[in-house]
């Protein structure tokens, strides 16, 4: 299959449409040019030799949650994070008489090499930071229901009895290894993969329950359904060993146009092509809401 594209893109105005006189790419092409335009406020991968995961990790064993996640923060805006990342794929649903493309990670967010990385859980103060920053946004329920369906690689959840380390350094390396056990013969990384961890997400919930982080997935691989139902119920400062973000491009096409995906998710109407709970105020909900000096 073929696609007739006009592409556009000057400074921070990006436009594509459908053209009879543009030149033809093949979806694969399209796809690539999509996830090179949509990482592109990603950090350079680095000149030097990037550190292994779990070398990111050492000094954090015992540290402040708060620290360990500056650190984490500080590794990836480095570039100190596998190729795989930069690596989006696409995600169609059609429903409602519309057609709606958009980008996501192949996988969770991670730090290290191609050889030796760490999926790495954050919190969602740390989790809009970084959205923000590399301009992406999170995904609804909705998305990750459509993202397990599509993967190309599908997973079963490792699950921990609960426990007061469940938000360790060694807990979530342990996660870590059990996940990267089940792709010992992998050598595509760039694959699209779902079911091993719950999301960060975006619901209408959190514009009525401050500092709170929304967390869904974690699907069965027998029969799709999600272990883990929409929660709001941790802080938003909460993290454990099960959480994974996946970060989603900020453009999407719809009908073959290319809008930003914001504008979607907040419309009346086309939000329910990506939400089950009406519009979702992205912009609102990855600020950084001002903090007084007693919360920080």
């Amino acid at each position: 299959m073929r696609i007739h594209l006009g592409l556009a893109l000057t400074g921070l105005v990006f436009g594509l449409a459908l053209a009879t006189s543009a030149a033809a790419w093949t979806s694969d092409e399209f796809n690539e040019s999509m996830s090179a335009y949509l990482t592109s406020r990603m950090p350079q991968r680095p000149t030097t030799p990037i550190p292994g995961g779990k070398a990111l990790l050492a000094a954090y064993h015992d540290a402040p949650i708060r620290k360990r996640e500056e650190a984490v923060l500080d590794a990836l805006q480095r570039g100190y994070f596998p190729d795989f990342m930069r690596k989006l794929k696409a995600v169609t649903i059609q429903e409602k008489g519309h057609t709606l493309t958009f980008w996501v990670m192949p996988d969770y967010v991670a730090i290290g090499n191609n050889e030796d990385s760490v999926l790495i859980p954050l919190s969602f103060v740390s989790a809009r930071k970084l959205a923000s920053s590399w301009d992406f946004v999170l995904p609804t329920p909705k998305m990750v229901d459509a993202i397990f369906h599509q993967a190309e690689c599908v997973m079963w959840p490792r699950i921990f009895s609960p426990a007061t380390e469940m938000n360790s350094v060694a807990w979530l390396e342990a996660h870590n290894d059990l996940i990267r056990s089940q792709r010992f013969m992998e050598w595509d990384f760039t694959r699209l993969v779902a079911g091993h961890k719950k999301d960060i997400v975006l619901s209408s919930r959190l514009v009525h329950q401050g500092k709170r982080i929304a967390i869904y997935g974690w699907q069965n691989i027998r029969n799709g359904e999600n272990i883990q139902p929409l929660s709001t119920w941790h802080g938003d400062r909460y993290v454990d060993y099960s959480h994974g973000l996946r970060l989603v491009g900020s453009w999407a096409m719809l009908d073959g146009k290319m809008q930003p995906l914001k504008q979607i998710m907040a419309d009346p109407e086309l939000s329910a092509l990506v939400s089950r709970e009406g519009p979702i105020p992205v912009d609102y909900l990855l600020r950084e809401p001002v903090e007084t000096a007693a919360q920080l």
